[in-house]
């Protein structure tokens, strides 16, 4: 368990403070069965406090300081110059101009011949990051794709994802959850103790078991099913062993580097870089020699 660290005058200003069973977030969502092994005895703490008038002012001045320059030029509202919105890109490849052009050089120069040219101070630091971030989006924006932000409209189904979960399995974890709560509030020097931690270790093991022999039933009944299909129908057969196999990805990654490291995407360009590369496998240098660099 994680904890909360304050000082004695900062209790005053802890309006809650609150322990969550795992357990009992287990059975408020509805996520019984979601996993064949016990919770985690990990509990979660929440906390809601209050914060002191100056730090208050703090934060509301750097998060509501709004100008007439930054409303004319059309900038967000907040600290900084250059405060972006939240976007994400695709950085897997990234091309050799990336930061590396001579307008992007001769920007970054001229940041750092400033940082050691003047006496810096808190807000010159500031304004010099700005800039560096302004330059970085922008290269960000001129080379990469920018990911869909769009939301899923998919709706979500929540389901069980064992198949051999029956509802006897859910009253059995409730009854072994309720035992762990009576447990946990129990006083250790009390006489009782022993008998509630023998009462939650016996239904636990039991639980335990009894989930284990469902799920080797489930997987033997489906071993006989697939012996029965392959005798009676094999067609049958072959599309279940294909269901446990990988699924087929018919996606071609038409993406290969040239001579000089450049990414092509073109699909002509992309086959004839791969048959001059399959050619010059086994293609022998002379008539005695092979290429052995292919190998």
């Amino acid at each position: 368990m994680d904890y909360f660290l304050t000082t004695h005058e900062g209790l005053q200003n802890v309006n809650m403070f609150k322990v969550l069973n795992l357990g009992d977030l287990i059975t408020e969502f509805n996520a019984i069965g979601m996993c064949d092994k016990k919770p985690s005895d990990h509990n979660m703490i929440l906390c809601q406090f209050r914060m002191s008038n100056h730090l208050q002012e703090v934060i509301e001045e750097d998060n509501c300081n709004v100008t007439a320059e930054n409303v004319q030029n059309g900038l967000p509202q907040g600290k900084g110059k250059f405060d972006h919105p939240p976007c994400k890109f695709k950085r897997k490849q990234l091309p050799n101009e990336f930061m590396n052009t001579e307008e992007v050089i001769a920007q970054c120069s001229n940041l750092i011949d400033s940082l050691l040219a003047q006496r810096l101070d808190q807000q010159r630091v500031d304004e010099v990051y700005d800039s560096f971030v302004e330059i970085h989006m922008n290269e960000m924006s001129k080379f990469m794709k920018e990911l869909d932000k769009t939301p899923k409209t998919k709706k979500f189904v929540s389901h069980s994802s064992k198949p051999y979960w029956t509802e006897v399995m859910t009253e059995k974890w409730k009854e072994c959850h309720e035992a762990e709560k009576a447990l946990e509030k129990a006083n250790k020097l009390e006489h009782g103790y022993i008998a509630l931690k023998d009462r939650s270790n016996f239904l636990l093991h039991k639980f335990d078991k009894m989930v284990k022999q469902a799920r080797r039933s489930y997987e033997r009944r489906k071993v006989h099913d697939l012996e029965k299909a392959n005798v009676e129908d094999p067609v049958a057969f072959w599309r279940a062993i294909q269901k446990l196999g990988p699924r087929k990805q018919s996606n071609i990654p038409w993406e290969v580097k040239d001579e000089s490291g450049h990414v092509i995407t073109d699909r002509v360009e992309v086959l004839h870089r791969w048959m001059s590369d399959f050619e010059g496998l086994l293609t022998p240098t002379d008539d005695l020699t092979v290429n052995r660099e292919s190998f």
